[in-house]
Parts: C-alpha cells; structure tokens; sequence
C-alpha cells in the first residue's frame, strides 16, 4: 500500500516544527510518531512502512518534529517536549484513540511525559521501538558515570563533549550531564538494573516494544532489554533479529510485529 503525506507546520513560541501526516477516511484512530537523537519526521526507514501498515488496519497516521531534532540535538532539553507533545496532539486533532510511538530517545521522551502526567488524554497505546538505557549507553564505555564524569569535570555545560570521550554525533556537557544523571530525567530505562523502569511498571494500556538483534544501544543485551520489559503484564516485548537501532532492512519484521499486536492487543 502506497501511502500519501500532507506536509504540516507547528507554530511554537520558539519556532516552527514540521510533521507529515497521512489521513484514512474514517479513521479507527491515530498513531504518533516521536524520533530519536539526530533524528528527524521522515528520514527513519520505517516510516513508509509503518505508515502503510496503520493505513491498512484504519489508522491514520503522523511523523512529527520535536525540539531536538537535527543539528540542535547537541544541546537537548527534556523539559521541552511535553509542551511541544500536546501542541501537536491539539493541532492533529485525533478522531479517536492515539497511539504514541517513539524510536530511540523519542521512547524516553514519552516516559518522561508519562512521569510529568503530561501525556495527552487520547494516549491509548504506546510502540516504543529500540527503547534503551541512556546512562548506561553514555557512560558505559568511559567507565560509569563516576568516569564520566571525571572526564568533563573541568568543562562548561555550554562545551562540546569531547570525540576522546562521546564520538558518534556532537553532545554539549550539559546535555550528557542531564543524559546521565540516575533517576533523572533521562533515566526512564534502567535495563543496566534489570528494570525497565515505572513508567513500565505504572503503565497498564497496551504496549509494544521492539529492540534489534544488533541494536548497539542495547544494554545488556537486545535479550535482556526484552525480558525487563516482559516483565509487565501489558507489554508485547519482542527482539528482530539482525536488526539494528533504527532496524534498516528489518522493516518487513517490524510490520508484522505491529500489525499482530494492533489485531491482537489493541483491536
């Protein structure tokens, strides 16, 4: 199923963001897609695929910008995207039950929602697609955040992290600060505590979760990042095999995840 998309723009106080959407008639209901780090509302390779497939069981759906995205991702606020979540969620307008998906930190940024009850009323169901732990995957390799955080103790938050320290996409110290503080507001998936956190464990509405056989960002392992999750009652924790972070070439996989979980759990 070809999928077509409306170009839509979000006016905030501190700028536009930008989405596409793709309509059904009649539609069952809406699913929210959230990115990750560096990410944007289109460039995922699931997200032809993933809309395609909501199309086909009734639900319309929209890939969104949040604060964040791109080259901004550098210097990244929690704090900024629940006001920017219920902003699209008023502009979309969903005619019935949202779904709220996120890949990758967008995941983590719809746990802090939850935490911050500032989720939008229509949230039905939630996919978090490669949810991973962020304290863990910032500061594992430089030896914990005690290490860490000897490694930038003389820098401002305004600084670039070092490549010595964090080479695989710019991150200013105090966003790593932020990203790496336990029980903070990054921390929503402890995996590294065999937890996957209260959001989880709160939650009771239907919820998919996908991680990639070679997921790099999965700590300890894609296997053990599953079981945490499975541990709730209405969590669906599946691994695609082979497949890493942002599951290119594992598409047709995720599709079928979803839509037996979209007939099966949510109906």
């Amino acid at each position: 199923m070809t999928v077509q998309f409306e170009l839509v723009q979000l006016a905030t106080s501190t700028g536009s963001l930008h989405g596409l959407v793709h309509h059904v008639e009649q539609p069952r209901g809406l699913a929210l897609h959230i990115h990750g780090t560096w990410g944007n509302f289109y460039g995922n390779p699931f997200i032809n695929p993933l809309a395609s497939a909501y199309a086909e069981l009734g639900y319309s759906f929209a890939t969104v910008n949040v604060p964040g995205h791109d080259e901004t991702a550098a210097n990244e606020r929690m704090d900024d995207f629940p006001p920017a979540l219920a902003e699209w969620a008023r502009l979309l307008n969903p005619q019935g039950p949202l779904i709220l998906q996120g890949h990758s930190l967008g995941a983590i940024k719809i746990a802090y929602a939850h935490q911050q009850k500032k989720l939008p009323p229509e949230v039905r169901a939630f996919v978090l697609l490669a949810p991973f732990d962020v304290v863990q995957f910032y500061s594992g390799p430089v030896g914990g955040v005690a290490g860490l955080n000897e490694l930038i103790h003389d820098l401002a938050d305004d600084d670039n992290v070092p490549r010595s320290v964090f080479d695989m996409w710019p991150i200013t110290v105090g966003t790593i600060r932020s990203a790496t503080t336990q029980s903070g507001a990054w921390d929503q998936f402890p995996t590294r505590d065999d937890s996957a956190g209260s959001f989880v464990a709160e939650n009771s509405l239907p919820m998919l979760v996908l991680v990639g056989g070679d997921d790099f960002a999965a700590s300890p392992s894609p296997e053990a990042v599953i079981n945490s999750f499975s541990a709730s009652p209405a969590v669906t924790a599946r691994v695609v095999p082979g497949a890493p972070h942002n599951f290119a070439g594992a598409e047709d996989a995720v599709v079928r995840h979803l839509k037996n979980w979209l007939e099966t759990a949510v109906g």
